[in-house]
């Protein structure tokens, strides 16, 4: 296991989605939306396949996570075993280059859009790279560390990014 895979899964141990957010949190979020069975989902930077294993588990969605991480990939294999969940282990472009998802009814980024760059360019690519892909795209970068964290880790807001658009 790779030092920044052993940093993340340790740095990560308690949070359920490798994430601030809780589960009620996500399906407060999720709910909307309207998954129905056989919905098919992508989660890039699925890590140990938490959300894939939650959509599968609550919504009968098809599910693939997709993670940069060997070490992530296995546990979520390990953890989605019996679902319908698919585990890629790639970078989050590569996935999108190679495998070209089409009519998804949800794309989640879950603490990795780091894989599109930092700040508001790194969402206006995630936006121009997942938008074709769903209708929905959710996500979730540090929610926790608040307006100073935001600024420190180049995180784009929800009003920074619509005034992009």
């Amino acid at each position: 296991m790779s030092p920044r895979d052993r940093f993340s899964l340790v740095g990560h141990a308690d949070m359920a989605f490798m994430n601030p957010l809780g589960e009620d949190e996500l399906v407060t979020l999720l709910e909307p939306i309207g998954l129905e069975p056989r919905a098919r989902t992508l989660d890039l930077g699925g890590g140990r396949g938490d959300l894939s294993r939650l959509l599968s588990t609550r919504w009968g969605c098809i599910a693939v996570s997709v993670d940069s991480s060997p070490a992530a990939s296995d546990l979520a294999r390990e953890r989605t075993r019996g679902l319908s969940v698919e585990v890629h282990t790639l970078r989050a472009e590569d996935y999108l280059a190679t495998h070209r998802p089409r009519d998804l009814s949800l794309v989640s980024v879950l603490g990795a859009m780091h894989a599109f760059g930092p700040g508001l360019p790194g969402y206006q690519r995630a936006d121009r790279q997942l938008a074709p892909l769903t209708s929905h795209i959710l996500f979730a970068d540090v929610v926790a560390l608040g307006r100073r964290g935001a600024r420190a880790f180049e995180v784009a807001t929800a009003a920074e990014r619509s005034e992009e658009r």
